[in-house]
């Protein structure tokens, strides 16, 4: 019989949760404003380089300037425990009502029935607008979750496994429209053919919350 691991320092599984829960807030707090940059930058050469064409990441402040308003009528101020419940309320309600489907392997291959409904130039042409507009709409939801990272960890740490959910969602939204984007610059039987052969990102199952 081979040998046990080292006894864990921890009593219980609560005290357990608990310290893990605490590691992830100091580090939220050193790194909250490049947290969302920082993993997008990890992702940027997704599927090895191969099918994803990066673009130029705006710089945070840039993109936290731009989108300093709330989803909702009211303060942009985020400084309370309420505050961050309903900025996180409107998040969700956001992404569902942009996005509409609760998983990147529906979206997916909802867009290909798109794509291959599509007969004329013009309609090619409405849905390259449309996925650049959904990009933009997910990278301005991510700059307000960067934006409402601190305060979430001095008012509401509780909630930051819902936070990290919908950060996760967004995150792969930007990825899911930025490909769109590259293949219909090229032409709609590329997406198609790369949908095919099964190597887009919705078909790899990435998660961008987890490091490489």
């Amino acid at each position: 019989m081979g040998k046990r691991g080292p006894k864990s320092k921890f009593k219980t599984q609560r005290e357990k949760k608990a310290a893990h829960k605490e590691s992830n807030r100091k580090w939220y707090k050193n790194n909250a404003r490049n947290h969302i940059q920082n993993v997008t930058a990890r992702r940027r050469g997704i599927q090895d380089g191969r099918h994803l064409i990066s673009t130029p990441e705006k710089d945070i402040d840039e993109v936290v300037q731009s989108t300093d308003q709330p989803f909702e009528d009211g303060d942009s101020a985020i400084d309370s425990f309420e505050d961050i419940v309903r900025e996180l309320r409107a998040l969700n309600k956001r992404y569902n009502e942009t996005l509409g489907w609760p998983d990147t392997l529906g979206l997916g291959r909802n867009w290909v029935a798109q794509l291959n409904a599509a007969i004329f130039p013009e309609d090619e042409a409405i849905l390259l607008h449309r996925a650049e507009h959904l990009c933009e709409v997910c990278h301005s939801m991510a700059a307000r979750i960067g934006y409402m990272t601190p305060a979430l960890l001095k008012h509401a740490i509780e909630l930051l496994d819902e936070e990290e959910e919908i950060e996760r969602k967004v995150l792969q939204g930007i990825y899911f429209f930025r490909e769109i984007v590259t293949y219909l610059q090229i032409g709609k039987d590329s997406y198609i053919e790369a949908a095919r052969k099964g190597i887009l990102f919705w078909q790899k199952d990435l998660d961008p919350m987890t490091p490489t």
